[in-house]
């Protein structure tokens, strides 16, 4: 367990740094729970829109994979249900430790944009994703707060 807490501080440190089009951390009192937040694609009918959702890590983590939800209307996934990606407990044949919580962002950040049919999926037209993509914005975490002040740590990072 002691090795497990290291890699989540290293980890956590890592991601103090926003990537160029998401952020994340662990919430204050768990290093189990990581909240994250997508900045929508640009070129994209997911363009402007501010996604957030949470990534909950087993205690053996990184030896198994996590499971992810998303926490807002988005016309990409369902709200609050396990999200079946290759990255996550759905395969944990798949799973490697080598993955960490930067680069399954960089993984769900472009799986956001790609059709599939996988559990939690969801298929809504353009325009209710362009629509969703507006609303998204007011969106405000209870451990986070609103979504606009991390889309504003996210573009400082970028230098925009």
């Amino acid at each position: 367990m002691i090795k497990n807490n290291k890699r989540l501080l290293k980890e956590k440190e890592e991601n103090s740094t926003p990537g160029e089009c998401f952020y994340i951390q662990p919430l204050k009192d768990d290093l189990h729970k990581w909240h994250f937040t997508i900045l929508g694609s640009k070129d994209s009918v997911y363009e402007g829109g501010l996604y957030h959702g949470y990534f909950v890590l087993p205690p053996d983590y990184p030896l198994s994979p996590p499971d992810i939800y998303y926490l807002n209307e988005n016309g990409r996934y369902k709200i609050n249900t396990k999200i079946c990606m290759t990255i996550t407990s759905y395969h944990k044949e798949a799973w490697t430790p080598a993955w960490t919580l930067r680069t399954m962002m960089e993984a769900v950040n472009a799986y956001f944009i790609l059709e599939d049919n996988g559990i939690g999926s969801i298929k809504e037209s353009d325009a209710i994703r362009r629509e969703k993509a507006q609303k998204s914005r007011a969106y405000s975490c209870p451990q986070c707060g609103p979504l606009t002040e991390v889309e504003k740590c996210v573009l400082a990072a970028k230098g925009k």
